[in-house]
């Protein structure tokens, strides 16, 4: 892997989550490794930004545990493993497995209806327009897809499951946007898109071991990819680009 990142200047609109998405993929790419210290000021410097939207972009890191915060050493990149890849996994599937019933019982016509409009959606992305250096792109697939997922939680009429999703989709990002980056040279897109599509069929015919097929299908799939990313990850040794 390499990155193409350098000493970029980044610009005005959506700071803060431009500096989230560069972080993100030096983590990814292997610049920024396990253990490597961050001060607000260096990356600053580093982006020619203000210290406010990388304060930002450390908090929003925390909350994908991709960043750690120690009060006494300040602000370190964690390790992604694969065991909080399959916990996050396993947490995505059993609230929707558990929600089944649930759903089964309240899906209307409505509920469906925007279901297949997400996937249509979905379908109008280029998957050779989506890949790390095309990240606002990507990132935009991302975001259309979480509408497919909180869409199927809000069908249970639970506010409380809803937002437990919405905690569970922030911290599976940086797995989704590895997933997502593969789009260009893999079939992954089209495998996504015909899960959601069973999924939603299923929800339609009021199917519920289809239901639960599907959904373990799709995580499953996702945490497969993963795993073989994050090994690729931990194998990579490349520079560290806030290195001295």
């Amino acid at each position: 892997m390499q990155s193409n990142l350098g000493r970029t200047r980044i610009e005005h609109t959506s700071i803060t989550e431009k500096v989230s998405n560069w972080l993100r993929i030096s983590i990814i790419n292997g610049d920024l490794k396990s253990g490597t210290k961050l001060t607000e000021q260096k990356v600053s410097k580093m982006l020619n930004v203000s210290t406010t939207p990388v304060r930002e972009a450390f908090r929003t890191l925390e909350a994908e545990n991709l960043l750690i915060h120690n009060p006494y050493s300040g602000v370190c990149v964690a390790e992604i493993s694969p065991k909080y890849l399959v916990d996050i996994c396993e947490m995505r599937r059993f609230l929707d497995i558990g929600s089944s019933d649930t759903i089964m019982e309240n899906a209307t016509e409505a509920h469906i209806e925007e279901l297949y409009e997400i996937i249509d959606g979905l379908r109008n992305f280029d998957p050779m327009g989506i890949g790390m250096e095309k990240i606002d792109e990507t990132e935009r697939f991302i975001k259309e897809e979480e509408k497919f997922h909180l869409g199927v939680a809000r069908i249970t009429g639970n506010m409380e499951l809803e937002n437990m999703e919405k905690i569970l989709l922030k911290k599976a990002h940086v797995f989704r946007l590895m997933l997502v980056s593969t789009f260009p040279s893999t079939n992954q897109m089209e495998l996504t898109l015909n899960e959601l599509v069973r999924i939603t069929e299923a929800i339609e015919k009021k199917d519920k071991k289809a239901f639960i097929d599907g959904v373990t299908e799709h995580y499953g799939r996702s945490e497969s990819k993963n795993r073989e990313l994050i090994n690729l990850l931990k194998d990579y040794s490349g520079k560290n680009v806030l290195s001295d």
